[in-house]
């Protein structure tokens, strides 16, 4: 499942808590990459929405593919830049830090 949509001029992130963002009143969205599986060394994505008003909305966390087998931390980064294309083709900015 792919952790964003973007529709009509809004950002929506698809969780458990939905949540719709006008691109205008984006600031950045901010991503991380962090271990999550500390046995088998697997990572997840996160991701984090800034706005222009100086609020944030809740961390968020992804995978780059539904999977039983745990993701590297090369492959989450690589998922990461995927998705900052997506969203600055959309207008709207990101960063990646770690």
């Amino acid at each position: 499942m792919h952790p964003f949509l973007i529709k009509d001029d809004h950002l929506i992130i698809n969780s458990l808590f939905f949540r719709k963002y006008k691109i205008q009143e984006i600031d950045k969205v901010v991503f991380r990459s962090v271990k999550t599986n500390y046995r088998m060394g697997g990572y997840s994505g996160t991701m984090r929405i800034d706005l222009k008003n100086g609020k944030s909305n809740r961390t968020s966390m992804y995978s780059a593919r539904m999977t039983l087998v745990s993701e590297s931390d090369t492959k989450v980064i690589a998922y990461i830049r995927e998705l900052q294309k997506q969203l600055k083709e959309a207008g709207i900015e990101s960063e990646f830090v770690n």
